[in-house]
């Protein structure tokens, strides 16, 4: 019968994990802010070198642990596009799709000195040390193509690359180095081990919030002054720290005893407290309640906008007028049907038989026009009534039959007209009798 898998080893967190790669006999002092993390850091270290167990210190100070060690301005300086160095070169970083992209400047440091070549080579041998550090600190993988400072002379750019190489030499990512080009090109390739590590260290306004428009600096103490009072005051909070730019701190602070904090502490009271951030903007503050909290102090009149609450307040009541007069209208009508009894509907009466229809008469036959042509009348009687046996004994035509009460028309002269010739041999007859008489 097999068993279930169970758990057999799994580290404690990520930090230790990343403290186990990196950590060797030169640390002299570790420093953590935090409780749980702090015991952990104590408890590896005391398993893999017991007796430094006393480099692992807790930091308890208000000021934030990288200002306090100036880590802050190490991160803002080096994760930018631009990196500067010594003497004021610099170097230019670009990421793109297919590979890194590292262009060397020398900026004022051409001035220095009055030899060109031996001025390019000092600052290619500068910006190759700092090339190498932030290779490891971005873990730039892939290609990464260095343009380095033209050097005619051949053992220069020999030495260059020597220098390259024996730099990257602790590198523990698989890396392959070329020499330089003619046109002072150098080719590196650097194993992947994961994306490459790019810190955003542009700072949004937090004035205007990106929208390029900056709020009057002058009233910026008096929106401070603001924000500890609603957290004083409306919300009762105590020991609170309000974080500043150093600037602005050192501005509220001027002065010994007539100062804008001491004011302040006055009129509101000791709950609170104002501390220099160097990772703060200018115009930017941040406040932390007793237990480390970040608090939540934008509303809508810092980003220009008109309260949400009430908008949306209105917008409801908009939506309750209407409901509230539908459901008045049922209660009405029940009202007014509960106040008048229904009426019975009459029984439909009976529906009458209708009477017969009479017939119609017939319509007697009209008699034919009395001012009709001898000849029309003689060419419809020939068409119409076809000779019969008598008259044709007695030699008598239907044709010489005039209506009785009607006098006989003379025909007049008019010219002969071709006609189709008749169907039938009794109509060509009545014909030649008319034309005789």
């Amino acid at each position: 019968r097999c068993t279930s898998p169970a758990l057999v080893f799994e580290e404690e967190s990520r930090i230790v994990g990343m403290l186990r790669d990196v950590f060797n006999p030169d640390f002299e002092n570790i420093y953590v802010n935090g409780a749980d993390v702090y015991d952990q850091i104590r408890k590896y270290v005391g398993l893999i070198a017991p007796e430094r167990t006393e480099i692992v210190r807790r930091y308890d100070k208000a000021e934030p642990i990288f200002d306090h060690f100036g880590i802050t301005r190490q991160i803002k300086s080096s994760f930018g596009k631009t990196v500067s160095f010594k003497n004021g070169a610099y170097i230019i970083i670009e990421h793109t799709e297919a590979l890194h992209v590292v262009d060397v400047n020398s900026g004022n440091r051409t001035k220095a000195g009055s030899d060109q070549e031996s001025n390019a080579l000092e600052v290619n041998l500068r910006a190759a040390d700092e090339i190498a550090r932030q290779l490891r600190l971005r873990d730039m993988g892939g290609i990464i193509v260095v343009d380095f400072i033209d050097m005619a002379k051949p053992e220069h750019r020999q030495q260059l690359y020597d220098h390259m190489r024996e730099i990257m030499a602790n590198d523990r990512a698989r890396h392959n180095i070329l020499p330089l080009s003619k046109f002072g090109l150098m080719q590196i390739t650097r194993q992947r081990v994961r994306p490459a590590l790019d810190i955003n260290v542009e700072e949004e306004c937090p004035s205007c919030f990106g929208k390029g428009i900056v709020q009057p600096s002058i009233l910026f103490t008096d929106t401070v002054y603001e924000k500890l009072e609603y957290l004083v005051r409306e919300r009762g909070l105590k020991n609170i720290t309000m974080y500043l730019h150093p600037y602005v701190d050192a501005y509220i602070k001027k002065g010994f005893l007539f100062n804008l904090y001491n004011q302040w502490r006055f009129n509101l009271g000791l709950a609170f407290r104002i501390l220099p951030d160097q990772n703060l903007a200018m115009l930017e503050y941040r406040a932390v309640d007793a237990e480390g909290n970040v608090l939540n102090l934008k509303e809508e009149k810092d980003l220009n906008r008109s309260s949400a609450t009430k908008a949306n307040s209105k917008a409801a009541r908009g939506e309750e007028a209407p409901k509230s007069e539908k459901a008045a209208e049922p209660a009405k009508k029940k009202e007014k049907v509960a106040e008048s009894p229904k009426k019975e509907k009459p029984a439909p009466e009976p529906k009458k038989e209708k009477p017969a229809e009479a017939p119609k008469k017939e319509k007697p036959a009209e008699a034919p026009k009395k001012k009709a042509s001898a000849k029309k009348a003689v060419d419809t009687v020939a068409l119409q009534q076809p000779e019969t046996p008598a008259a044709a004994e007695t030699g008598d035509s239907p044709a010489a039959v005039v209506p009785q009460g009607e006098a006989t028309a003379k025909p007049r002269r008019r010219r002969p007209r071709k006609k189709a010739a008749p169907k039938d041999a009794s109509a060509s007859d009545a014909l030649d009798a008319s034309a005789q008489q």
